[in-house]
């Protein structure tokens, strides 16, 4: 097949055809004895091999080449930037496409010699049938460094550059830009996906003559985020006015400032809205339907008796508890409402549209119904009840905080009423805080009725698998059912009666493990201990009477603090940590690895013992290479390590293999009273413990 070339207005055959293999044409061709007699370098570039077919000889000398042989050997592909190589691939498009020719200002390097010259490109079929770029020279540019330097730059660099007239067509675009640009989009006015954002740039442009924001636009690649600076200038080549783009596709960025806002948002395991969503996103939901003369109601919903799923299964088993919940209420919202999970076993429903008080009551009674059927976990039939307590808008409060402080008052009374019931807020139920008042009451009076229990979670040695000690944990039997320490535990922070509570509880671990160590079972007792407590001027008297009182050894009582409370930087802390320390009490850190700190920043400080948190046990897939970095760091830095949450044989041999000193958690045992701790001492028959 022969092929027909084009240049200049003479059109020619060649004797023999230009195939891709690079086979020159014959001699005696008139056609290559005229071209190769020119003065202006002709050559023909195979863009797909890069490698050059053909050069006459004014080329051959352009390129700094002994012989058309040796140029045609030359490979160009590691001479040629990824730029470059788009913008040829873009040339290559728009020859096949429109028959284009195009004419820039181009430097090459042959033999590493840089050369900057006019060149006119125009393609050229082979045989073959793929498309070839010819290429004609022109003269030198003779420019200053810094003109040459900014063309290259225009020609490499990634951002997206475009002049447009006054009209909005488009004048020039650099390769980046061409590359980007839909095929046949020739004016600014199809660039932008929202009128809007073309608006915008109309106007700040006649405001200020430039703009600059960020908008969606349409894009070869489909729609994409471009950062976008536009300002007036002129035509270099008309002197009329003209306008300069330059775009920088910030796609990813916007996609990661998406997923970190919808990650901030969002609870973790289950995927609802969370307390951030709720405070935002529904607040001004809210507002928008009381503004429409709507109702909204806010359900507050708690699931009865759920701490004893973790207590007795385990947290796996109560995270797939909740997820299997967050299922079930988001099928019977959706279309009517969205649901949110605000920590723990609490979700919030917001409800639009509930066809007054009785529909209202009807839907929460079926959403009580469809919570209460069977969840199967494993070999375990569980069945869970709800409280529910309610609060409508405008009638109960007209913003999301209001409404959601009645609901809560309202979920308070459903489980002071016995639980598994739904409650609509009434004023005579008071406000929230009167709430935690009572519970701040009953709290204080079960506490001097000494009511309040320790509980014992037995901490195991990995290698021999025997008692070590245990954390101490306080209980409250309330006459409405356990008391999560979720719950008490901040209310005594906010009343103060931490201090008393926590003094307590310090003596009472002193007292019991001197009487385990008389009975032969010298455990070691580690005792929580907040920063309320230690910011408080009488705890250093208290731990020493604490000891003192029936002459126990400090170095029994380990006193764990959490890892945000030591990095919290508070003089008062650190001095008050030291000082236990002199006195001979063990400082462990509890839950590390939750408050963002690293291993080195907690060398400084007074600790024996670091408790790796939970949340790395129970995800060892994800969190094993650095759970396993912060053993080897602990062995380096000597500190005594405790494995929190073990729940499976596999988590325990990951603990062994890589030499972890100690675990707790529902493997061996979940906390336990006093005397079933002491069977379990005696069953164990431990041996005296050199405590490391």
């Amino acid at each position: 097949m022969t092929v027909g070339i084009e240049l200049a207005s003479m059109a020619f055959v060649p004797a023999q055809p230009l195939n891709s293999s690079g086979q020159a044409f014959s001699d005696d061709d008139l056609t290559i004895a005229v071209l190769s007699r020119m003065t202006v370098p002709v050559w023909v570039f195979d863009i797909d091999r890069s490698v050059i077919l053909w050069a006459n000889a004014s080329a051959v000398a352009m390129w700094r080449a002994d012989t058309l042989a040796e140029l045609q050997a030359r490979d160009f592909t590691t001479g040629t930037s990824v730029t470059v190589a788009k913008k040829l691939k873009q040339y290559q498009t728009d020859f096949i496409r429109s028959d284009a020719t195009i004419s820039e200002v181009w430097t090459h390097y042959p033999k590493g010699v840089p050369s900057t010259i006019h060149v006119t490109y125009r393609g050229i079929t082979l045989a073959d049938g793929r498309t070839a770029m010819l290429c004609e020279g022109g003269g030198e540019v003779k420019e200053t460094p810094d003109k040459i330097r900014s063309a290259e730059a225009l020609v490499h660099t990634s951002v997206m550059i475009t002049l447009y007239d006054s009209g909005g067509s488009v004048l020039y675009l650099n390769p980046a830009a061409k590359t980007m640009a839909v095929e046949g989009a020739i004016a600014i006015d199809s660039h932008f996906v929202r009128p809007a954002d073309l608006f915008r740039l109309r106007q700040q442009l006649a405001t200020r003559r430039e703009a600059h924001f960020v908008a969606e636009v349409l894009t070869s690649a489909g729609v994409r985020w471009h950062e976008i600076m536009a300002r007036y200038c002129w035509d270099p080549v008309t002197g009329a006015e003209a306008c300069l783009f330059s775009e920088v596709d910030v796609t990813e960025i916007k996609q990661a400032e998406a997923q970190a806002l919808h990650d901030a948002r969002h609870d973790a395991l289950t995927g609802l809205p969370n307390r951030t969503y709720v405070q935002t996103v529904f607040a001004e939901r809210i507002r928008d339907l009381l503004a429409e003369a709507r109702e909204v109601a806010l359900l507050f919903i708690d699931l009865d008796r759920f701490k004893t799923v973790n207590d007795s299964l385990g947290h796996t088993r109560g995270d797939q508890l909740l997820m299997e919940v967050a299922r079930r209420l988001t099928d019977m919202v959706t279309g009517r409402g969205e649901v949110a999970r605000l920590g723990g076993d609490e979700f919030l429903v917001m409800l639009e549209t509930f066809r007054g008080e009785s529909g209202l009551d009807d839907f929460v009674h079926s959403l009580q119904d469809r919570l209460r059927q069977p969840v199967i976990l494993g070999e375990h039939d569980l069945r869970l009840t709800s409280s529910v307590g309610i609060s409508v808008g405008p009638v109960d409060g007209c913003d999301v905080a209001t409404l959601m402080r009645h609901a809560d008052t309202a979920l308070h009374e459903s489980k002071r009423a016995g639980k598994n019931r739904r409650t609509l807020f009434l004023p005579k139920l008071g406000h929230a805080a009167e709430s935690r008042l009572r519970m701040e009451i009953d709290l204080r009076r079960d506490f001097e009725d000494r009511k309040l229990r320790l509980f014992y979670q037995p901490r195991v040695c990995v290698r021999t698998g025997r008692i070590t000690g245990a954390e101490v944990l306080l209980r409250w039997p309330h006459s409405s059912g356990w008391i999560s320490p979720d719950i008490f535990i901040p209310l005594a922070e906010d009343s103060g009666m931490i201090v008393e509570l926590g003094a307590w509880v310090l003596r009472e671990a002193a007292i019991q493990q001197m009487a385990w160590k008389h009975r032969g079972f010298p455990v070691r007792l580690s005792v929580n201990v907040s920063a309320r407590q230690l910011s408080d001027g009488s705890f250093l008297s208290v731990a020493t009477d604490a000891i003192s009182m029936v002459d126990a050894d400090p170095a029994d009582i380990e006193l764990e603090i959490t890892e945000r409370l030591m990095l919290g930087g508070e003089d008062c802390v650190v001095d008050t940590l030291r000082r236990l320390k002199t006195i001979g009490y063990r400082i462990s850190v509890d839950d590390f690895g939750t408050g963002y700190s690293n291993l080195a920043e907690l060398h400084g400080f007074p600790i024996d013992c670091l408790k790796i948190d939970r949340s790395f046990v129970a995800n060892l897939n994800e969190h094993g290479p650095l759970t396993n970095l912060i053993i080897n760091m602990c062995h380096l830095m000597k500190f005594h390590m405790v494995a929190e949450g073990v729940e499976t044989s596999e988590q325990l041999a990951w603990l062994a293999d890589r030499n972890c000193h100690e675990y707790q958690g529902f493997l061996f045992s979940p906390a336990i009273a006093s005397d079933q701790f002491e069977t379990m001492l005696a069953k164990d028959a431990i041996h005296p413990l050199a405590h490391g």
